[in-house]
């Protein structure tokens, strides 16, 4: 009962009493209210505990930063990634703002949890592939990547009972 409860106002937050606000500055779990309604809450809780540890990996939760690669925001998104995934999932181009990379990064995960552990979708993030031993070295970005590092750290963060002290 705890649990549903705090999600619920998680979900709710001040967003809805906020219209001001731009759609940016609400809180993204918001949006995904209906998405819960369709989706068991354990699932749900999971691929949001999943995109908190790979946000957190990859910037620090920071919407702002942009990698070595050409990545862009929080989950360090290719562009051309997504606009592939844009496509995928809403049959356009959405804007590259952070709540449509939250968005992007939701469906993706979510889809990602029906055939992949979490370590596995981890490292699918990383490195495009589910199996990450020996996966090291430097892209045609001239970035260096360590992809057991990155597990190593996924799992790290994914065994905490609570991410970001929540």
């Amino acid at each position: 009962m705890k649990l549903m409860l705090t999600l619920i106002l998680t979900i709710i937050n001040l967003s809805c009493f906020a219209p001001s606000l731009t759609e940016d500055q609400r809180n993204p779990h918001l949006y995904y209210i209906f998405e819960c309604q369709k989706i068991e809450i354990d699932k749900y809780l999971l691929v949001l505990k999943i995109m908190d540890c790979i946000s957190g990996i990859e910037t620090g939760h920071d919407d702002s930063l942009i990698g070595g690669s050409g990545e862009v925001g929080r989950f360090q998104i290719m562009p051309a990634t997504f606009i592939i995934l844009s496509k995928k999932y809403y049959d356009m181009v959405l804007d590259n703002t952070p709540l449509n990379r939250f968005k992007i990064a939701f469906r993706r995960v979510l889809e990602l949890t029906d055939n992949y552990t979490p370590e596995q979708i981890a490292s699918i993030w990383n490195c495009g592939r589910p199996e990450w031993e020996g996966k090291r070295g430097i892209n045609k970005h001239g970035v260096r990547y360590d992809v057991p590092m990155y597990v190593r750290k996924f799992n790290k963060q994914f065994s905490k009972p609570e991410n970001r002290g929540k």
